[in-house]
């Protein structure tokens, strides 16, 4: 498994931004400007439009021509289906990725995991967000199916968005972040149902986090 490249300036703002979206410092319902944003992010506004494009790719923003952007609005409906779909993709193409893992690779991501771990004991929100989507990514990979890591990323950036102030709210972040070492465990031990029970858990930190939104009617 190849190490990871050293962040853009690009990757660096989309992940500031995912971590003041996940702090709750962006909030739905209000519309922020480029270049206003860029400056108390200290970057010029080409970066922080390139960012805001990869957010709104993963489906967390909405671009609004020469406005701005916006937040998307999370519902319960919507987490339930992302959370459905996840199941669908996640729990096999994990279990996939584990037939594949070499001991470089388990290596590899336990020093991931590590990762996780590090930021989270430091309440380090933006550096344990680019730890955990490297974590899951460098995990989907090995299951040597690239539209199953792009369409799973894309739902867990979705995910992260509602499960992240559930887990912030209940003091699990560190928890979360072991189950990473766990899940890398039962990979190196071919432990399919130990793999299924954690990625569900893992899946399930979204709709835990239903009791803190506001009630919805399904679409």
């Amino acid at each position: 498994m190849s190490r990871k490249r050293p962040p853009s300036l690009r990757e660096r703002v989309a992940e500031q931004l995912r971590a003041e979206l996940l702090r709750g410092n962006l909030r739905p319902g209000v519309t922020y400007t480029v270049r206003s944003m860029a400056a108390q992010f200290g970057v010029s506004p080409t970066p922080f439009r390139e960012a805001i494009l990869d957010l709104s790719y993963e489906g967390l923003l909405t671009v609004k021509p020469n406005k701005g952007f916006s937040v998307i609005e999370p519902d319960a409906a919507t987490v339930i289906h992302i959370a459905n779909v996840r199941r669908l993709l996640e729990i096999p193409g994990t279990i996939e990725a584990a037939r594949h893992v070499t001991e470089e690779d388990v290596a590899h991501l336990l020093e991931s995991a590590e990762r996780t771990a590090f930021f989270a004991q430091r309440g380090d929100i933006a550096g344990y967000v680019g730890a955990d989507m490297d974590f899951h990514r460098d995990v989907l990979v090995l299951s040597r199916n690239p539209l199953l890591v792009d369409l799973s990323e894309r739902l867990r950036a979705q995910a992260r968005s509602h499960a992240f102030p559930a887990l912030l709210h209940d003091g699990n972040l560190a928890a979360s972040a072991q189950e990473h070492v766990d899940l890398v465990r039962s990979m190196e031990a071919a432990d399919a149902a130990g793999i299924r029970a954690l990625v569900e858990q893992h899946i399930n930190y979204a709709i835990m986090a239903l009791t803190l939104m506001e009630p919805v009617a399904e679409k």
